[in-house]
C-alpha cells in the first residue's frame, strides 16, 4: 500500500478506536462491567481471547462491627478515668474548621491521689494520698479510743 493520507487516517482512526474503545483498550477485563456493555464496531472483524480468570461470586457487604457498651461504673471501680479529647492532626486546618473533627474517649488509670515527694538525691518517691489518709483516719480513731 502506498503512502497516502488516506493510509495515514485510517491508522490514526485505529489508534484512537483503542484508545477510547472500552473492549480494545485494554484496561478492562473481560468479565467487567465496562467490558460487557460496551459495542464495538470491529467485533466482527476480531477474534478475541477468551477471559482466563474465572467470574467472581457477588457478596453481600460485611456488617460493621458493634462496640460493646463501656459499663462506667465498673471503669470506675477499677480507679479509670473517662478521658474524652479531639483528634486533630492540623493538616488541612481550614476543612476541620467546616467539619466536626472527631472526638475519642478513653479510660486511663487515675493518679489524682497520687503525690510525689522529691527527694535530695534526685529519686522520687510517691506517696499513695488516699493510703495515707486512711492510716492518718485509724491513728486518729485509735488516739481517740485509749483517750476515752
Amino acid at each position: 500500500m502506498e503512502d497516502t493520507d488516506l493510509k495515514l487516517e485510517l491508522h490514526q482512526h485505529f489508534w484512537r478506536h483503542r484508545r477510547n474503545c472500552g473492549r480494545c483498550s485494554g484496561r478492562n477485563s473481560q468479565n467487567s462491567w465496562a467490558y460487557q456493555n460496551s459495542n464495538c464496531v470491529l467485533d466482527n472483524h476480531i477474534v478475541r481471547r477468551k477471559p482466563t480468570k474465572e467470574t467472581k461470586q457477588q457478596t453481600k457487604p460485611s456488617k460493621p462491627l458493634k462496640k460493646k457498651a463501656v459499663n462506667e461504673a465498673a471503669m470506675l471501680a477499677k480507679g479509670l478515668v473517662k478521658i474524652s479529647y479531639t483528634v486533630d492532626d492540623d493538616f488541612d486546618a481550614v476543612a476541620m474548621q467546616a467539619a466536626q473533627s472527631h472526638i475519642r474517649t478513653i479510660w486511663i488509670e487515675d493518679y489524682s491521689d497520687l503525690e510525689a515527694d522529691v527527694i535530695d538525691n534526685g529519686e522520687a518517691n510517691v506517696v499513695d494520698l488516699a493510703k495515707l489518709k486512711a492510716e492518718v483516719e485509724e491513728a486518729l480513731q485509735n488516739a481517740e479510743r485509749e483517750g476515752n
